[in-house]
């Protein structure tokens, strides 16, 4: 038995709202798994890096223990 508050939403707006969504999303042209399929997996790509620049490194509370 799954006991459910008073103020949790309906299960319905969960199942819409959030796992319906979520796979689509995961498989679309540029989603997370877009690259793969049952017999294959490709590795993501690495995001680009910058580095931040000193003066905004100095603002950091803890820029004195780097």
């Amino acid at each position: 038995m799954v006991l459910q508050r008073v103020s949790d939403p309906p299960a319905g707006i969960w199942w819409r709202d959030h796992l319906d969504p979520h796979p689509a999303a995961s498989g679309a042209e540029y989603g997370p798994f877009s690259r793969c399929s049952t017999d294959r997996h490709t590795e993501p790509r690495p995001l680009p890096v910058e580095l931040a620049p000193p003066q905004v490194i100095a603002q950091l509370p803890d820029a004195d223990s780097a």
